[in-house]
């Protein structure tokens, strides 16, 4: 579905079995949870693009601060390197959002068409 109803819908089975199933690749895996997240918002729920980003986000740091106090807690996080992550994360968050809301929908499209041919290239070599 490339054009979103004009009104967001409210989830049903198949979305809620979808959101369980990346909850539980997120979980395990986190690494390109983003891209899952976005398709679940855009094609199951009728975001935009550039909503279903924002509800990514927000969603990808709340539990990412859950994720942070469980390795907090068995002491393995490595803070300063965590630390310079963080830094880059918040300045990247930054600059992505200013990008986004100058050039709105096309530029997230492209990158996350980019960003998918480029974690899948990387899973072939």
């Amino acid at each position: 579905m490339t054009t979103p109803p004009p009104e967001p819908r409210p989830p049903g089975t198949a979305a809620y079995a979808l959101a369980l199933l990346i909850g539980v690749y997120g979980g395990f895996l986190q690494a390109g949870v983003g891209f899952p997240l976005i398709a679940l918002f855009v094609s199951h729920l009728g975001h935009d693009l550039l909503r279903a980003n924002a509800a990514k986000v927000a969603l990808v740091f709340v539990y990412t601060l859950l994720v942070v106090a469980v390795f907090a807690a068995a002491g393995q996080i490595d803070w300063p390197r965590a630390g310079q992550l963080a830094i880059g994360m918040t300045f990247g968050g930054w600059l992505g959002a200013r990008m986004q809301l100058r050039a709105g929908a096309p530029l997230v499209r492209w990158t996350i068409v980019v960003m998918v041919a480029v974690s899948g290239a990387s899973l072939l070599v």
